[in-house]
């Protein structure tokens, strides 16, 4: 049986909108009857979207093109999805363009397999749409081999896949466009060489910046090393915030796979998605909103602890977050995923971040310290640190106590070059625990981590002498691997879990 014949006057082409960071096919119809004056655009449109007569029509008229004259009824199918954003602007001008006959036709089914994506200037220019790139990785899923994108955000699709792009930069150069889709053959593009990690001697450097502090330095490298949580507390000036920024660099580049989805995420939420294998750096100020920080809105939007996927979530300040945004942390810090459900969406979005927070010991800073007294009340001091919940707390891996060096610490020097074998060291055990975590799809099991007989033991001794969770002693075995894997070791000692204990946070 053949396909329906299209009318002249009716036109369908193909778009796309974001469901999370998922893309999802758009069927764009426009019909163009002869009846008064009237547009309509139908089929769930965000207030962005419901704009955007406005936009084709200034493009149009300034392409050379001219605005259809009679009822004009745009769809946007299917009808119960929401769709957001101005990344349909181009389809709607194409469909506008093919059902007023101001553009021929392309033959065979170019049409059913060409997603058209980009936001259109007034003066008819493409410029980019949110998502773009989402959209692109996932064009075999939504049936098509070809895209129409701005020309400006041609280079940061470069290396996607199974995919022809065709950018056009300006209305004017569509037909041509279009006539080049036809000869089009999808095929598969090898990736750019990524760039390469900072130089270790660079980031030992940096690392030396901040004076003494030793036990804070080797907590950071433990930290990046296995992926463990880490809080720094201590008086202001101390360098808890600059230990903290150097995490990311210590980490080695993403895999492809992780790197992609970070891409998705970027582009999902309209910042530039460049082929970059680096760990993301994250640092919300305190101020953040909750659907900031976890995600959310309507539509569901990805939130800072998503944008640090595969990377690094610095808290500055934790405890001024508050406990409402701070409690919502902890199933996305045991799941590395967050579900979020808003009446009549559901919406999954990764969430394997590494957190690194600092915090002031108290009101004024200086409790604990031994160069400064602290003046704060003895019940003030309980109630700031009350703001970090007991669970919160137990998810922490490794909490470190710092203070004020003397002033002679800034005079003392350290050999860089042990600092760069170190270096080295910790971005070689990270890989292989990214390794074994991408294997099991998740952290290992007190099972998977090997420990002689006395370690053993003496773990069970403390745990029970400290009362600590199940969860607690997890976390502390896995920090003993971590430590015992940078000396060089691949089974659990008893010095392993002795340091690894320290580092637990008081209850």
């Amino acid at each position: 049986m053949s396909a329906p014949t299209v009318r002249a006057n009716l036109a369908r082409v193909l778009s796309g909108t974001l469901h999370g960071i998922e893309g999802r096919r758009v069927r764009v119809e426009v019909d163009v009857a002869s009846s008064l004056p009237g547009f309509s655009l139908v089929g769930l449109p965000s207030a962005a979207l419901r704009e955007s007569r406005e936009r084709v029509g200034a493009a149009l008229r300034n392409a050379g093109f001219r605005w259809p004259e009679g009822r004009i009824t745009v769809s946007l199918a299917p009808a119960d999805l929401r769709k957001d954003g101005a990344a349909m602007d181009l389809a709607i001008a194409v469909a506008l363009l093919l059902a007023s006959g101001q553009i021929p036709r392309p033959r065979g089914d170019v049409l059913r397999r060409t997603l058209f994506v980009g936001e259109l200037a007034l003066d008819g220019a493409l410029r980019p749409a949110r998502g773009t790139l989402a959209l692109a990785l996932d064009a075999a899923s939504l049936g098509v081999d070809r895209m129409v994108v701005p020309a400006c955000e041609a280079h940061e699709l470069r290396d996607v896949d199974d995919v022809t792009l065709l950018p056009v930069g300006h209305l004017r150069d569509l037909g041509r466009g279009l006539a080049s889709a036809a000869g089009c053959v999808a095929g598969a593009r090898g990736p750019d060489d990524p760039p390469q990690p900072p130089d270790p001697r660079r980031v030992a450097r940096a690392l030396l910046e901040v004076r003494g502090q030793a036990r804070a330095r080797r907590a950071l490298l433990i930290a990046a090393a296995g992926g463990h949580g880490l809080v720094l507390q201590g008086p202001p000036g101390c360098g808890k915030t600059m230990l903290a920024r150097r995490l990311a660099s210590l980490l080695p580049d993403l895999d492809r796979d992780t790197a992609r989805i970070c891409r998705r995420v970027r582009s999902s939420c309209g910042l530039p998605a460049d082929a970059d294998r680096r760990p993301p750096l994250r640092a919300p100020h305190h101020t953040v909103s909750a659907v900031g920080l976890i995600g959310g809105g309507r539509p569901v939007r990805a939130g800072e602890i998503t944008l640090a996927h595969g990377g690094v979530l610095l808290l500055d300040e934790i405890v001024e977050f508050g406990s409402e945004r701070l409690e919502r942390l902890r199933e996305p810090m045991t799941d590395g995923r967050i579900e979020l459900v808003r009446a009549g969406e559901r919406v999954g979005l990764p969430a394997r971040f590494q957190l690194v927070a600092t915090a002031n010991p108290c009101p004024c800073g200086w409790a604990g310290s031994h160069l400064e007294r602290c003046r704060c009340p003895v019940h003030v001091v309980e109630r700031y640190r009350r703001r970090l919940s007991g669970p919160l707390r137990d998810r922490i891996d490794l909490w470190i106590e710092m203070d004020r060096e003397p002033a002679d610490a800034l005079f003392d020097e350290e050999p860089l070059d042990s600092w760069v074998d170190r270096v080295e060291r910790v971005r070689s055990v990270r890989r292989t625990s990214d390794r074994e975590r991408a294997r099991s799809e998740g952290d290992p099991s007190p099972e998977d981590i090997r420990a002689d007989d006395e370690a053993r033991s003496f773990a069970a001794a403390v745990a029970d002498h400290r009362g600590l969770s199940v969860r607690a002693l997890v976390h502390a075995m896995r920090v003993a691997r971590t430590i015992a894997r940078l000396d060089g070791v691949d089974c659990v000692r008893r010095r392993d879990l002795a340091e690894a204990f320290t580092y637990r946070p008081a209850p």
